[in-house]
C-alpha cells in the first residue's frame, strides 16, 4: 500500500504541473477547444505517467561483502521474551488506508445519488424531441441544464427571448459532448479525492466548457449584448447538479469578459509546448530506476561461518563483530574456554544503521523463502542517512513464533546492529548484536557452496549484460529502420506534393480558360440581345404611327448632357420602354419627371438619365410629392459605392424605414459578390435578404416599401 501512496503523490505532482501551466499561460487565451483537450490530457497523464519507469544501467566494481544467507543463529530466549512483551505501536498506515477508502465510497455514493436524481427528474418531465435533442420541460424551479442530448428547463421561469438564448447555449453543450468531460472529471475527483488540486482542476474544466458553449451560442445571435443581458438576468441560480452542464454559472463576470476577449493570435500556440520540459524533468527526477551491473572480476569465495557461544554468556548468545566482519578463531581453543561442547547456530540477517531500503526488501524476500514473514515499518533516518528507528513485525510459520521488535535510538543516534536468527531446532529470534560475546570459527565445508553462489552471480551478471546488449542492438536496428521509413516517406510526400502542384496549376489554367470563355459568351449574348431589342423597338416605333391615337406617346428631349434613356416607373414598378408605348393615355392619372440629383438620390446610377414616374387610375398610388418620392424604392447594383449606400439609408429614413447593408464582399474589380440587406419599418415589420453570387457579381436589387409592405427584390 506504500506504493499506492507514492503513486498518489506522483499523480498529484503531474496534475499540479498541468494546473499551473494552464493558470499561468493558457487560461486567458481563446483557444477554448485546445484548452479542453489540454486539461483532459492532464487527467490522463496524471493517471498513466506515474506508472512509467525509466531504467538506467551502470557498471560497478565488485566488492567483497559478508554473505547474509549463511549467518549464525543462537538461542535468544531473553530477547524473545522482550519482543513478545513489547506493545505494538499504532498502525497509522492502516488508518490512512481506511480513511481513503471511506472517502472513495462516500463520493461514489454521492455520484450515484446525483445520477438517480437526474433520472427521476427526466422521467417526471414532458418530453419533446427537437433536432436530435430531447427537450424535457419540468415544473420544478430549476436552472436549465443539459446532460448529453437531454435538455431540462422550466419555461415559466424565463421570457421567450431569454429561453431561446439559454436553450441555444445548452444545445452547444450537447453537440460538443461536454457531459462526457464532466463525468470523466467527476470520477477522477472521486478516486483521487485526497488531492486538493483535483477539485480546483475540475472547476477549471467546467469553466472552460462554459466558455466553449458561450462562444457557440453567441455566434448565432446578431448582438453579444442580448446574450450578456441574459447572463445577468439569471445570475441568481436555483437548483442545479454538478454532473450536468447548467446555463447558470457563478463565474458570470469571467464568462462576460471572455465573450468580449479578442481572439488569440496563432503565434501563442507555442505556450502549449511549455508543459513538455516540465514533464520530462519530473519523470527523470522521480520515475528513474538505476540497475547496477557488477563488472566481471576474479571469483572471491566468501567465508562461511558457524558459531559457538561462550559459556560465560548462558542467558544469551549473540555475535561480536570487529570491523564489520566476524572474528576468526581456533576451534579447540574456543571449546576449551567454553568448558563444554559447543552449540552451532546460523545467522540469517544482519541489519545495521547503514542498511538501505533495497537491502531491506531483499531481506524480506529471502526470509519469505525460508518460511518467515517479515515486515519493516516506521523507519526513520537522521541527517547522515543513518537509521534511527525501525519496527520489525515477524511471523515464523514453522515455530508459530510471532511478535514485534521495535528499536529507536536516543535523539538522532543511529540504531545498533540487529540480528535476525533461526535456531538449529527450528526456533526464531531477533536481538541486538552488540549485547554479548561470541567467538567464531571458519568452516571450510561451506566454501564450495559459496563458490557456487559466486558462479551463479557471475552468470547472472553476464546474462543481464548480454540482455542489455541485445536490447541496445534491437533498439539501434529499430532506429535505423524507422529512419529509413521516414526518409522513404519524406521522398514519397515530396513527389506527391510536386505532382499535386502540377495538377493544381493545370486545373487553374483550365478554370481560367473556361471562365474567359464564359465571359466572352456572356458578352456576345448581351450584344446579340441588345441588337435584337433595338431592332424590335425600332419596329414597334414604326408601327406606332398606325395605332390608335389614344395610345400614350412621351418624347424625351435630349438636354445634351447625356445620350442615355430615362428610367420608366409605373405605379412604383420599374418597367421597360416597350410597356410605356402600350399605355392608354386615358388611364394615366398623373406623371412626374425627375432629373439630375433628385433622380439619382432615389434610383441611384439608373436615374442619371432622368426618371419618368407614372401613376395609373385605380392603382391606389397617390400623386407624387417630395415625401412620396423619398419613400419609394431605391436600387443598387454591383458597382454601388459606400456613398450611395449611405445616401439610400438617409432617403428611406425619411419615411422611418431603417436600412442596413452588411457582410459586403467585392471581387478584384470592385464588383459586389455578396451583400446582406436588412429593412425595418419600426412598426413590427422586418425583412432581410442575403445575395451571395460569388464569383459572379450580384444582380440589380430593388429595396424599399411598396403597398405598405417592405420589399427586397431583383431588378429587371
Amino acid at each position: 500500500m506504500e506504493a499506492f501512496f507514492i503513486y498518489l503523490m506522483k499523480s498529484a505532482g503531474i496534475l499540479i504541473i498541468f494546473f499551473l501551466a494552464y493558470k499561468l499561460f493558457l487560461q486567458k487565451e481563446t483557444f477554448f477547444n485546445l484548452n479542453r483537450h489540454f486539461l483532459l490530457g492532464g487527467i490522463l497523464a496524471s493517471l498513466v505517467l506515474p506508472l512509467v519507469v525509466f531504467t538506467s544501467y551502470i557498471y560497478v566494481e565488485p566488492t567483497v561483502s559478508f554473505d547474509n544467507s549463511l549467518l549464525m543463529n543462537v538461542p535468544l530466549e531473553l530477547v524473545e521474551k522482550e519482543s513478545v512483551e513489547q506493545s505494538a505501536p499504532f498502525d497509522w498506515l492502516t488508518l490512512l488506508i481506511k480513511i481513503y477508502l471511506i472517502g472513495v465510497v462516500a463520493f461514489m455514493l454521492h455520484f450515484i445519488i446525483q445520477l438517480l436524481s437526474l433520472y427521476r427528474l427526466i422521467r417526471s418531465g414532458k418530453l419533446t424531441k427537437s433536432k436530435g435533442f430531447n427537450m424535457i420541460e419540468v415544473s420544478e424551479n430549476i436552472s436549465p441544464f443539459s446532460f448529453f442530448n437531454y435538455i431540462i428547463y422550466n419555461s415559466n421561469s424565463y421570457s421567450v427571448k431569454d429561453l431561446k438564448i439559454i436553450l441555444n447555449h445548452e444545445k452547444a453543450h450537447g453537440r460538443q459532448l461536454h457531459s462526457l468531460d464532466i463525468l470523466i472529471t467527476q470520477l477522477f475527483a472521486t478516486l483521487l479525492w485526497v488531492n486538493p488540486i483535483v477539485w480546483l482542476y475540475k472547476k477549471d474544466i467546467q469553466q472552460n466548457l462554459e466558455f466553449l458553449a458561450d462562444k457557440s451560442a453567441v455566434s448565432k445571435l446578431p448582438s453579444k449584448k442580448n446574450y450578456q443581458h441574459t447572463l445577468l438576468k439569471v445570475s441568481v441560480a436555483p437548483y442545479c447538479t454538478s454532473i450536468t452542464n447548467n446555463f447558470y454559472n457563478s463565474l458570470i463576470k469571467k464568462r462576460i469578459v471572455m465573450l468580449n476577449q479578442s481572439t488569440s493570435k496563432t503565434r501563442n500556440l507555442w505556450k502549449y509546448t511549455l508543459i513538455l520540459p516540465a514533464l520530462a524533468l519530473f519523470l527523470m527526477s522521480f520515475n528513474t530506476e538505476t540497475v547496477e551491473i557488477v563488472k566481471e572480476s576474479e571469483p572471491v569465495i566468501p567465508a562461511s561461518y558457524e558459531f559457538f557461544y561462550s559459556a560465560q554468556s548462558s542467558n544469551s548468545a549473540l555475535p561480536i563483530f570487529e570491523n564489520s566482519m566476524p572474528t576468526l578463531g581456533n576451534t579447540e581453543g574456543i571449546v576449551q574456554r567454553n568448558f563444554g561442547p559447543a552449540s552451532f547456530v546460523e545467522i540469517i540477517v544482519k541489519i545495521t544503521k547503514d542498511t538501505t531500503k533495497e537491502e531491506l526488501d531483499k531481506i524480506r524476500l529471502d526470509m519469505k523463502e525460508k518460511g518467515v514473514e517479515i515486515k519493516f515499518s516506521d523507519i526513520d533516518y537522521n541527517s547522515d542517512g543513518e537509521i534511527t528507528s525501525i519496527r520489525i513485525k515477524y511471523n515464523d510459520k514453522d515455530s508459530e513464533n510471532s511478535g514485534v521488535y521495535h528499536v529507536k535510538g536516543d535523539d538522532d543516534d543511529p540504531i545498533e546492529t540487529i540480528l535476525i536468527q533461526t535456531k538449529e531446532n527450528g526456533g526464531f529470534s531477533i536481538g541486538n548484536a552488540n549485547r554479548d560475546k561470541i567467538h567464531v570459527i571458519r568452516m571450510k565445508e561451506h566454501e564450495e557452496r559459496m563458490h557456487e553462489r559466486e558462479h551463479k552471480m557471475k552468470e547472472r551478471n553476464e546474462r543481464i549484460k548480454h540482455e542489455h546488449e541485445v536490447r541496445l542492438e534491437e533498439h539501434k536496428e529499430r532506429m535505423e529502420e524507422h529512419k529509413a521509413q521516414m526518409e522513404d516517406r519524406k521522398a514519397r510526400m515530396k513527389e506527391e506534393h510536386e505532382v499535386r502542384i502540377i495538377e493544381l496549376k493545370e486545373r487553374h489554367e483550365k478554370m481560367k480558360g473556361e471562365h474567359e470563355e464564359r465571359i466572352n459568351e456572356h458578352k456576345q449574348l448581351r450584344e446579340e440581345h441588345r441588337a435584337k431589342m433595338m431592332e424590335e423597338r425600332e419596329e414597334r416605333r414604326m408601327k406606332r404611327k398606325d395605332k390608335d391615337s389614344n395610345r400614350f406617346v412621351y418624347v424625351v428631349r435630349n438636354t445634351g448632357k447625356s445620350n442615355g434613356k430615362p428610367l420608366y416607373v409605373v405605379d412604383g414598378d420599374i418597367v421597360k420602354e416597350e410597356i410605356i408605348v402600350t399605355l392608354d393615355k386615358d388611364k394615366i392619372e398623373s406623371m412626374n419627371v425627375l432629373k439630375g440629383d433628385s433622380a439619382i438620390e432615389v434610383y441611384g446610377d439608373e436615374g442619371k438619365d432622368g426618371v419618368i414616374k407614372i401613376v395609373t387610375k385605380g392603382s391606389g398610388e397617390n400623386h407624387f410629392t417630395e415625401h412620396n418620392l423619398t419613400a419609394l424604392t431605391v436600387k443598387i447594383n454591383k458597382a454601388s459605392t459606400k456613398e450611395i449606400f449611405n445616401k439610400y439609408v438617409k432617403v428611406l429614413a425619411k419615411d422611418n424605414i431603417d436600412l442596413k447593408f452588411s457582410k459586403i464582399r467585392r471581387d478584384k474589380n470592385g464588383n459586389i459578390t455578396r451583400i446582406k440587406i436588412d429593412l425595418d419599418d419600426n412598426k413590427g415589420n422586418k425583412t432581410s435578404s442575403t445575395y451571395n453570387t460569388a464569383p459572379e457579381a450580384i444582380p440589380e436589387i430593388i429595396i424599399g416599401k411598396k403597398n405598405s409592405k417592405l420589399t427586397i427584390t431583383r431588378g429587371y
